[in-house]
C-alpha cells in the first residue's frame, strides 16, 4: 500500500515596501471610489500607480492576474479601466467634468493621429485650443460629438497617407501646419501653385506658419 502523501503548507514572502505601495495605492483608490464623481481622475490616477508599477501592485494585495484584480477591485472590464486611465493621464479634473471621458479619449486619438505617434508620459495637453475639421469648418472640443472627432480622426489618417505619396513641397507645407498645430487645413500643390482651403479663424495662424516655408531641394535623378 502507497504511502500516504502528506500536503506542506506553501507561504510566499511579499516585500514589504511593496506591500507599503499597494496599501497607499489601494487606500487612494477606494477613498476616490467612494468620492464618486468629483474624485474620478483619482480613482484611476490610483489605478495607473498600482498596474503600472513593476511589478505591479496588486500582486502585493493577493491578486495573480490583472483581470482578478480588475473584477474584484475595479470593478470594470479592461478596456473600460485602460480607455479612463488614459484620459487621467492627460485630463485635469476640471476637463474631465466639463467634456466627458469618451469625447477626451476620443480627442487623445485624434492628438496622436495627427502628431503621427502615441504621445509620452503626462504629456501636458490643452484640450480648450483643440480644433477637429468638420464639414464646412471646424469645431471646439466643447462644440463637437464624439463621432465628429472620430470622423476628424479618419481625415487626419487619410492625410496622413495621402502625404506618404505626396511631393516634397505639400510634405513640407503639411510639415509646418502641423508643427504649428494647426488643423482643418487642405493642402493642394498643382505645379508651380498652391491651393490651400482654410478656415477663417485660422488664416492669421496659417500665414504665419508658412512664412517658415523653404523651398525643398530637387529629387535626385
Amino acid at each position: 500500500m502507497p504511502a500516504k502523501r502528506t500536503t506542506a503548507a506553501v507561504t510566499v514572502k511579499v516585500d514589504a515596501s511593496l506591500k507599503k505601495l499597494w496599501t497607499e495605492s489601494n487606500d487612494r483608490l477606494v477613498k476616490a471610489t467612494a468620492e464618486g464623481a468629483s474624485s474620478w481622475d483619482q480613482r484611476y490616477e490610483a489605478a495607473i500607480d498600482i498596474i503600472e508599477h513593476e511589478p505591479p501592485l496588486y500582486l502585493a494585495g493577493g491578486f495573480s492576474t490583472e483581470a482578478a484584480f480588475f473584477a474584484a477591485v475595479m470593478k470594470e472590464d479592461r478596456s473600460t479601466v485602460y480607455r479612463n486611465m488614459r484620459v487621467a493621464r492627460y485630463a485635469t479634473a476640471k476637463e474631465i467634468e466639463t467634456y466627458g471621458a469618451s469625447r477626451l479619449d476620443a480627442a487623445i486619438t485624434f492628438i496622436e493621429a495627427r502628431n503621427g505617434g502615441p504621445l509620452k508620459a503626462r504629456t501636458p495637453v490643452d484640450f480648450s485650443t483643440l480644433r477637429f475639421p468638420v464639414d464646412g469648418g471646424t469645431k471646439r472640443l466643447a462644440e463637437v460629438t464624439v463621432q465628429e472627432v472620430r470622423a476628424a480622426i479618419a481625415k487626419v489618417k487619410g492625410r496622413a497617407k495621402t502625404s506618404a505619396r505626396a511631393s516634397p513641397q505639400a510634405t513640407a507645407l503639411n510639415g509646418l501646419l502641423a508643427k504649428a498645430k494647426i488643423s482643418g487645413v487642405g493642402v493642394d500643390v498643382r505645379r508651380n501653385e498652391v491651393v490651400l482651403r482654410v478656415p477663417l479663424e485660422s488664416v492669421a495662424a496659417v500665414g504665419k506658419a508658412l512664412a517658415q516655408y523653404k523651398r525643398p531641394p530637387p529629387a535626385p535623378k
